[in-house]
């Protein structure tokens, strides 16, 4: 079973760099030293999307476990995620730095409204063996995201 964290957030500015050091601290203490870097620059991006646009409160939820984490990110903001071309500002980066170094990332909306948006980076151990060239699987990411449905909290990222 995978180990589950998950903390909740104001949607303030604040909340970018203190989601990123928790997934970094989580991620280091797993001894995932590789991904943590990636892991909590994802993160940000997410997040800082989820600030700027949704304007709600923001869970974070991260698994570790089967070869890979994954993260996801859910407000309750309106709008579906979507890669859109930089503007002069600097923005309309972050889910294009999100498609280009995570393994599988996507969205999925929440009812009665909200979405979830999440991304998987494989671990360092599985990263050959999960490949399709090496007869791998592809990752369910359904089927491991317990925490959404239930599952229990093994540790708290809030801590």
């Amino acid at each position: 079973m995978p180990e589950l964290y998950g903390a909740s957030f104001p949607p303030v500015p604040a909340t970018v760099s203190a989601a990123r050091a928790r997934v970094r601290g989580c991620l280091r203490s797993q001894g995932l030293d590789d991904l943590a870097d990636d892991a909590a620059l994802l993160t940000s991006e997410l997040v800082t999307n989820a600030v700027i646009h949704a304007r709600s409160s923001i869970d974070l939820e991260l698994s570790i476990g089967d070869g890979h984490i994954h993260i996801s990110v859910v407000d309750h903001g309106a709008g579906t995620p979507r890669i859109r071309e930089p503007d002069h500002a600097g923005g309309g980066q972050g889910l294009r730095l999100v498609d280009s170094i995570a393994d599988r990332w996507g969205h999925e909306p929440l009812h009665p409204f909200g979405k979830r948006v999440w991304f998987d980076l494989r671990t360092p151990e599985t990263c050959d063996d999960e490949s399709p060239e090496a007869g791998g699987q592809p990752l369910d990411v359904r089927a491991r995201n317990v925490f959404v449905a239930g599952g229990a909290v093994v540790a708290d990222l809030s801590r």
